[in-house]
């Protein structure tokens, strides 16, 4: 999918991973299916600004609001054997709906509840038709694995992530997000290449529905400039 002409080089690719920032789902590592229903439902209606601005502009001209919470590391992440089941068409609600009724049926029927979870949203929905937006709803799995239904494998890339330790509410990984890739990324001597960015949901990934607190791993693919 093309971008604008104006676009400087890199900035698609920020822009798509910014897209996780209220495209992606918050699905914690709990039990009770029911209990992720708020959070997921919450997250998906995040509407974030627009994100298509110079990324060194940007970082010149915000006084950062998040900089003393971020722990951000440098790790390198080995290839990772997935199953997936991919949602083709608007994010948001549909994708909401998509999980629910779609991939957690799923994954309890293949013992893979349990299992550390990705999501993936690898368009942009200001560039790309909603109609063709993708969104990979991810498991970790055993490379012998066999997927059943519709499921498919993939391995998501290793290679050195930026990763961000997050815990808070949804409103909280938004200003997260923004402050990982506008505030971070542009001091940080290193920039994002093509793999895709995603939120990792650990086993032991927590939620507490009293509150809406929940943790997550988000991670941005880097290179050296």
């Amino acid at each position: 999918v093309s971008g604008s002409a104006t676009e400087a080089p890199g900035e698609r690719k920020f822009r798509s991973c910014a897209t996780h920032a209220n495209r992606g789902l918050e699905v914690g590592h709990s039990q009770d299916l029911q209990s992720l229903d708020a959070p997921v439902c919450n997250r998906l209606q995040l509407d974030l600004p627009q994100h298509a601005r110079r990324l060194n502009s940007v970082a010149a001209r915000r006084t950062p609001s998040w900089r003393h919470f971020m722990n951000v590391k440098l790790i390198e992440r080995p290839p990772t054997s997935v199953a997936y089941l991919r949602h083709l068409g608007p994010y948001g609600q549909p994708v909401l709906r998509f999980w629910m009724e779609t991939v957690f049926p799923w994954l309890v029927t293949n013992g893979l509840l349990d299992q550390p979870r990705y999501g993936i949203s690898h368009d942009d929905p200001k560039i790309t038709a909603p109609e063709q937006c993708r969104y990979d709803a991810c498991a970790e799995i055993a490379p012998q694995f066999v997927p059943s239904g519709k499921a498919l494998k993939t391995t998501i890339p290793g290679g050195r992530y930026a990763v961000m330790s997050f815990q808070g509410t949804v409103k909280d990984i938004e200003q997260a997000w923004t402050a990982l890739l506008q505030d971070w990324l542009p001091s940080s001597g290193l920039r994002l290449d093509a793999r895709p960015c995603f939120e990792h949901y650990p086993r032991g990934s927590s939620y507490d529905p009293q509150t809406g607190v929940f943790s997550c791993e988000i991670c941005i693919p880097v290179i050296p400039l």
